[in-house]
């Protein structure tokens, strides 16, 4: 599912972990992490079976569905918890 931002959104920094694929660790090297989405900014949902870790490398889960931006480097994308 896709979704256009109508309205600014906070979110955070997260990078792909590599070979695992679809799983996602906040990026602690960041000197800011949570940012805010631009109203016009695309997202997509996270795929099925996708994992969002924290730098302990425990499941952080999502209150309602995780949303990562869709025109970002890759490996590195932004996380909303939308509904």
């Amino acid at each position: 599912m896709t979704r256009i931002l109508e309205r600014p959104y906070a979110a955070v920094c997260i990078r792909q972990l590599k070979p695992q694929g679809k799983v996602y660790t906040l990026d602690t090297e960041k000197v800011e992490p949570i940012v805010f989405l631009a109203p016009g900014t695309e997202l997509v949902e996270l795929k099925d079976g996708a994992r969002i870790l924290d730098e302990d490398g425990n499941e952080i889960r999502p209150e309602h569905r995780f949303y990562r931006t869709a025109g970002t480097i890759f490996t590195y994308h932004t996380v909303a918890d939308m509904l």
